[in-house]
């Protein structure tokens, strides 16, 4: 009788898992900044798909990984509630904190002990190899998953970066777009290695200048797998002609590439 209800027990249970379940609704909880639509774009499921009850849990694991790896929420759950032949998805997020202030205070050389000799040499009172400034990433800019840098750095080596990441631009949220801008300022730089000493140039403003700008369109058919090709174009230049006609080519005042 025992061997009995244990086999009626596991025949039951193995009909219950292959059951067919129809997704009747999902609903978001805990939205604040992210918009709906971004949310429900990185789920693999949708409103009117059948699944079983022994495919649900993992299905729901699998989503819980996908969003959060999207830098969008610190906590995701899934609540599935069962009636009849349906089921209705509740899922509950906490959204993080997106933006993110980075201060910038660093030295410009190739090593510590470079820095610290150098100092040293000017009798503590050269500090013009410091950079400093600020770098800001804010993530899911305007609820949309999209992502807008902006570093503003003074000092030896000066760099001003604008970047702005578009995940989704149609309306399938397939097609998206990274534009991004840098420019380099330096008023002294080297030039030359004579007898294992760099040589420098004579200071003077914006002697040195690089600007890159880029462009990058990705596609994204599904939620494991993005392409994306990028055109890059950089552009350096100086105001005065250098003793090394390696620096530049034939002795040019600038030199220009395209990747």
């Amino acid at each position: 009788m025992k061997r009995f209800l244990s086999v009626l027990c596991f025949l039951l249970s193995t009909v219950l898992y292959a059951q067919e379940l129809k997704i009747r609704s999902i609903q978001i909880d805990g939205l604040k900044t992210t918009k709906e639509a971004t949310v429900l774009r990185e789920l693999n499921f949708y409103i009117g798909d059948q699944i079983t009850i022994q495919e649900l849990n993992s299905l729901l694991e699998e989503n819980k990984s996908n969003l959060l790896n999207q830098w969008l929420f610190n906590f995701v759950d899934f609540i599935p509630i069962i009636k009849g032949g349906e089921v209705d998805i509740i899922l509950k997020v906490t959204e993080r904190w997106y933006v993110w202030p980075y201060p910038i205070f660093e030295i410009s050389e190739r090593n510590f002990n470079v820095f610290w000799d150098s100092l040293q040499h000017s009798n503590f009172q050269d500090f013009s190899r410091l950079n400093y400034g600020i770098f800001i990433n804010w993530y899911n800019f305007r609820g949309r998953n999209e992502l807008l840098k902006i570093k503003y750095r003074k000092g030896y080596k000066e760099h001003y970066l604008f970047e702005y990441d578009i995940p989704y631009l149609n309306q399938e949220k397939t097609w998206g777009v990274i534009f991004k801008t840098e420019l380099f300022r330096m008023k002294k730089f080297q030039y030359l290695t004579d007898n294992h000493l760099l040589l420098y140039t004579i200071p003077g403003e914006n002697l040195f200048k690089e600007h890159k700008l880029s462009l990058a369109f990705q596609y994204k058919p599904g939620i494991h797998s993005t392409h994306k090709i990028e055109i890059e174009g950089s552009k350096m230049s100086t105001q005065y002609p250098v003793e090394n006609p390696a620096f530049f080519l034939s002795n040019s005042l600038n030199f220009q590439y395209a990747s």
